[in-house]
């Protein structure tokens, strides 16, 4: 107003990513009225603001334990934020010393389904998503849970929790961008007295070769 006019800039972020962005704009105005007025005469301006870059999907889990014995249950908490409506969520285990896989397909009853690692094709996702709410941030407390019993292998499995593009293993491959996000945890299931010994072979070697007292 008072015949007092601003240059209008426009700043293009393009596909720039978030952080603290400062900018300086000329002002082109009448005669300053008074000493210190900013909006009088010719002048700058300086800007400072915050830009939030739209993030990624991405899934995290974590498990109760690290190490499993015959009537101990496993469960596994997951974490989704900003998930899209159309992605697709996987969850499963890789089997020890193999490259056999099992899928979680539906969460209540538990379903599993066998895969294999060297054929993408056989990677099932869970079929009903309708608990995943899109776009903000939830957490699932015991999502999935298993109590072992004495007829699974024993040795170290690889649990995981995953997004994925839809249909993105329909080529029998596993190509870059295919996952979204992934997050992986190693756990080992054994007898009493095999998790015994596994734990006498993972002491530092240092505690190993300690002299005992004479």
């Amino acid at each position: 107003s008072g015949g007092r006019h601003a240059n209008s800039d426009t700043l293009s972020c393009g596909g720039g990513g978030g952080g603290s962005y400062a900018v300086k704009s000329t002002l082109a105005g009448g005669p300053q009225t008074r000493p210190g007025n900013p909006f009088g005469g010719n002048g700058c301006v300086a800007l400072q603001f915050l830009i939030d870059s739209a993030e990624p999907p991405t899934v995290t889990q974590g498990l109760n334990a690290k190490s499993f014995q015959p009537g101990d249950t496993l469960s596994v908490h997951v974490s989704m934020k900003k998930i899209a409506s159309q992605t697709e969520f996987y969850m499963g285990g890789l089997l020890p010393g193999s490259h056999t896989m099992f899928f979680v397909t539906v969460l209540d009853p538990l379903t599993l389904v066998e895969g294999d690692l060297n054929d993408p094709k056989t990677f099932r996702p869970v079929s009903d998503r309708t608990f995943i709410p899109n776009g903000v941030t939830a957490a699932f407390p015991n999502l999935f849970s298993y109590t072992f019993t004495s007829v699974e292998p024993d040795g170290e499995y690889l649990f995981f929790s995953a997004l994925a593009h839809p249909g993105a293993f329909a080529d029998g491959s596993i190509d870059a961008g295919d996952f979204i996000s992934i997050d992986t945890d190693a756990f080992y299931v054994g007898t009493k007295e095999a998790l015994y010994r596994r734990q006498e072979l993972e002491k530092p070697a240092s505690i190993l070769l300690t002299p005992r007292n004479r």
